[in-house]
């Protein structure tokens, strides 16, 4: 496999982690390490994006045993809705069946992983400010996060302690005090994850998530990080797939599509 293949699901894996164990919030937050892949749950929070399995079978080989423990720990806390994200490297190849055989079904939209090294970073012209921010405006860039990514207020919660949080930096572009993006940005080592890039629907085409993704690229290699990775949903016919051709235009590599499955309803 390659080494990038890894790397790519153990810092998204290392993000998310640390977001949850970020939040102290009473919203039944789990991450939980069950048959080889870490199992996020979130009872107080509905939602696919919330809830999901990830590395199920890409650091070790899985058996049918660790499969059925994944599944069986979701319908223990009572979450009907959830993602079980199948890496293309992941093993063995039976992994796929014997999901297909406890009920899970392809969900409409795999993802893809990108991956970029250090090196130049083109210029990204917006006539939007780009700030990071700290706690005093978590605020917002968690209301514009959930409400673009479709997760309910509650989600809020989970967002918020990032903007200031060791490892963490949180960014918001703005059009004089309005809010009209943000994004953030994990950083371990050499190593990058960026994730929750949304923008407000009435600022769509002025360039800012374009400039969110050379403000944190700039940023992170600052810090020493010179490995880059960030995902996002495949094309789907009929929907605008601007997140994808910003990342691509910011010099990242398509390097694998991860199919999801989720429980036939």
């Amino acid at each position: 496999m390659d080494p990038r293949f890894e790397e790519a699901e153990r810092i998204e894996r290392d993000a998310v982690r640390d977001m949850y164990a970020a939040c102290d919030a009473p919203l039944g937050l789990e991450a939980t390490d069950v048959g080889g892949a870490t199992a996020f749950t979130a009872s107080g929070i509905p939602g696919i994006l919330i809830n999901r399995a990830l590395g199920l079978g890409v650091f070790a080989p899985a058996c049918r045993a660790d499969v059925e423990a994944v599944v069986a720990h979701f319908a223990a806390r009572g979450i009907a809705r959830y993602l079980v994200h199948l890496h293309p490297g992941a093993h063995p190849p039976r992994l796929r069946d014997w999901l297909g055989e406890l009920g899970l079904r392809p969900f409409r939209r795999a993802w893809a992983k990108f991956a970029r090294e250090g090196g130049a970073v083109a210029d990204a012209e917006t006539s939007l400010r780009i700030d990071e921010i700290g706690a005093d405006r978590a605020a917002a860039f968690a209301r514009l996060a959930c409400d673009n990514y479709g997760l309910p207020p509650p989600a809020e919660a989970l967002m918020r302690p990032l903007a200031g949080r060791p490892r963490w930096h949180v960014y918001l572009s703005s059009d004089g005090d309005r809010p009209a993006g943000v994004a953030a940005m994990f950083v371990d080592g050499e190593v990058a994850w960026f994730g929750y890039g949304a923008t407000d629907p009435i600022y769509r085409g002025r360039g800012s998530q374009r400039a969110l993704l050379a403000r944190r690229l700039r940023d992170a290699l600052a810090l020493g990080a010179r490995r880059f990775y960030v995902e996002t949903g495949e094309s789907v016919p009929g929907e605008p797939q601007s997140s994808y051709h910003n990342i691509l235009r910011a010099g990242f590599e398509r390097i694998y599509v991860r199919d999801n499955v989720w429980p036939a309803s």
